[in-house]
C-alpha cells in the first residue's frame, strides 16, 4: 500500500505529523476466535481499543485508485491492526482489507489501513 516499511523516513514523519495534527478518536475492533467485526454484533470491551486515527487517502500507493465506498486511514499504537479487524470512524463501521506499516519499528508504529 505504501511501498513497505520506511523506518522514520520522510513519509513516516509526514504521516506522524498528519495523524497528530488532524487525527480524531476512533475504535479499533479486534477480530478474535469469539468475535468477528463483519458479523455486525457489538464488540465486547476486550475487542475494542480506542485509537487515534485520521483519513489519509494520500498515503495509499497501491497502483490503483482507491475503490468506491472505501477509505484509507492512518492509525498508531498497539495492538497492530490486521486484515479482518473493524474500525469505527466517521460515523461508519469499516472492515480492514489491507494493512501496511509506514512508521518506525516499536510502540509508535503508524499503519495505513485500506478499509471497505
Amino acid at each position: 500500500m505504501t511501498g513497505g516499511r520506511v523506518n522514520g523516513g520522510p513519509v513516516a514523519l509526514t504521516a506522524a505529523r498528519h495523524l497528530r495534527d488532524f487525527g480524531f478518536t476512533g475504535w479499533h475492533l479486534i477480530r478474535s476466535q469469539d468475535y468477528d467485526p463483519a458479523s455486525d454484533t457489538l464488540a465486547s470491551s476486550d475487542n475494542q481499543v480506542e485509537r487515534q486515527i485520521v483519513e489519509a487517502v494520500q498515503f495509499y500507493m497501491g497502483g490503483e485508485p482507491v475503490p468506491d465506498e472505501s477509505a484509507v486511514f492512518l492509525m498508531s499504537g498497539r495492538p497492530r491492526p490486521k486484515v479482518g479487524d473493524g474500525l469505527v470512524a466517521l460515523t461508519r463501521h469499516w472492515l480492514i482489507e489491507n494493512v501496511d506499516v509506514i512508521g518506525p519499528d516499536g510502540s509508535d508504529d503508524i499503519y495505513a489501513l485500506l478499509c471497505v
